[in-house]
């Protein structure tokens, strides 16, 4: 009998199949488990191959692959069930909340996307046909697919528009609730204004829509062009617990004296709001965000910088306007999803990178709970490089790394991710540059539902 077994890491599931048997291959598991080979019943346990009833033993299969809003970027990981077409559906979240893994109550066949996005779907249930409503879900996000009519003993293959994500919330489909301080890229009035690092401009490129924007306060007070600020995001707690995503580019909360900007008021809110289960993401200059919201997450650079008044992880040498890093893909899961997208070559394991500004926000290192007894915050580096800092030292340092939030119970609901590069290159056009495809890959991680462990 042919087994599954998962390897979850950071709320996405990868596998590769080895010598028969399907295997983890994720680079940083949380824990393992078995299941059914492409699908099975969620209460028969593991699918044997070749028990069906249909003659040769090939049962009924929904095929497909799982995409970003666009319907272009296949994205990996994604839960994928069938459940009956009568099946009702909780309505948008309109709160932070905590998105940990389960498997939803009616589920009658269950599989998780893989690196390409691909995913078969199948088990007895299915065998003698009917019509089910097919879900693909990930975090917050959901699209719920009603009258997918599957043959008995035969096979269905679903399209793009029927398995993507969706970009807005509306009917049984769902985002999460996202506040994003800047503006949207297709404004110009605002400009001198935004932040440094366009986050909007590749949110719009895959597809997501339904995101606020804030003002990112980038003077460092309150009282921008939009009658939402960030300050008044954080400072407020009835009003930060209403979005699961907030993103602070670097620019946010002005440029390099950042900390001094942020309250102990905003601290107390993050570390409840990260609690509660929600979603951080900072770039750059707006380091001190995640810094003091999450203390320890990841270590910065200790400073002190050369620029006057910046804070002291602000160390970075910059890269000239058209030079580029070529930096390391740390993690499986990522590389091989940009290998997938047309990003990296078979077996290449290196990325251009771009708009490192100088002086830009320096991590030193990630803490892995796992090396360190079992306590604390744990993280996982996706992207790395070779550096150097105006201190005079530099060495191999991370550049994009993501840490689940650890609350004071050790159960994790909560996330943050840092980039000290800009996502939003310096290239022109609208096809994405590789670190932009970073971003791609980081968002739906950012978002995606954390594994309990045991």
């Amino acid at each position: 009998m042919d087994m599954v077994t998962h390897c979850i890491g950071r709320g996405w599931l990868y596998t590769v199949t080895v010598g028969g048997i399907i295997a983890a291959c994720s680079a940083s598991p949380d824990r393992t488990f078995t299941g059914p080979v492409d699908g099975g019943t969620a209460s028969d346990g593991a699918y044997p191959i070749g028990t069906s009833s249909c003659p040769g033993g090939i049962g009924s299969r929904v095929t497909g692959r799982t995409y970003a809003p666009n319907g272009i970027d296949p994205i990996p990981g994604v839960l994928v069930y069938l459940t009956n077409d009568s099946a009702t559906f909780p309505a948008a979240s309109t709160a932070v909340a905590c998105q940990q893994c389960v498997m939803p109550a009616g589920t009658i066949t269950s599989t998780h996307a893989g690196p390409d996005g691909s995913f078969t779907l199948s088990g007895s249930a299915l065998d003698h046909g009917g019509t089910f409503t097919l879900v693909v879900e990930s975090g917050g996000f959901r699209h719920v697919q009603r009258q997918v009519v599957v043959p008995a003993c035969g096979e269905v293959s679903l399209t793009a528009a029927q398995t993507r994500m969706p970009g807005v919330s509306s009917g049984d489909d769902t985002i999460p609730h996202i506040a994003v301080a800047g503006y949207r890229s297709t404004s110009s009035s605002t400009s001198r204004i935004d932040v440094n690092d366009k986050f909007t401009h590749v949110l719009d490129a895959i597809g997501i829509t339904g995101y606020d924007t804030v003002d990112p306060d980038k003077t460092g007070t309150s009282g921008g062009r939009q009658s939402v600020d960030l300050i008044g995001l954080l400072s407020d707690m009835s009003q930060l617990s209403q979005y699961q995503i907030v993103i602070a580019p670097c620019g946010s909360l002005g440029n390099f004296a950042v900390a001094q900007h942020i309250t102990p008021a905003m601290v107390t809110n993050l570390h409840a709001w990260l609690g509660m289960g929600g979603r951080l993401y900072a770039s750059d200059l707006a380091y001190s965000v995640i810094d003091q919201g999450y203390a320890g997450a990841i270590t910065f650079a200790p400073g002190p910088s050369s620029h006057t008044g910046a804070d002291p992880a602000d160390v970075g040498v910059g890269l000239a306007t058209s030079a580029s890093l070529q930096a390391t893909v740390d993690d499986l899961g990522l590389r091989t999803w940009l290998q997938n997208v047309g990003v990296l070559a078979s077996g290449a394991t290196t990325i251009p990178v771009m708009d490192l500004k100088d002086p830009w926000g320096a991590m030193d290192s990630v803490p892995d709970a796992e090396l360190s007894g079992g306590t604390g915050p744990s993280g996982v580096v996706l992207v790395s490089g070779d550096v150097m800092w105006h201190t005079g030292t530099g060495g191999h340092h991370p550049l994009t790394a993501m840490v689940d939030y650890a609350g004071s119970s050790g159960a994790s609901c909560g996330r943050v991710v840092f980039t000290s590069y800009h996502v939003q290159s310096n290239t022109s056009g609208t096809a994405l540059s590789p670190q932009e495809r970073v971003l791609e890959y980081l968002f739906f991680q950012l978002s995606s539902c954390i594994q309990v462990p045991g």
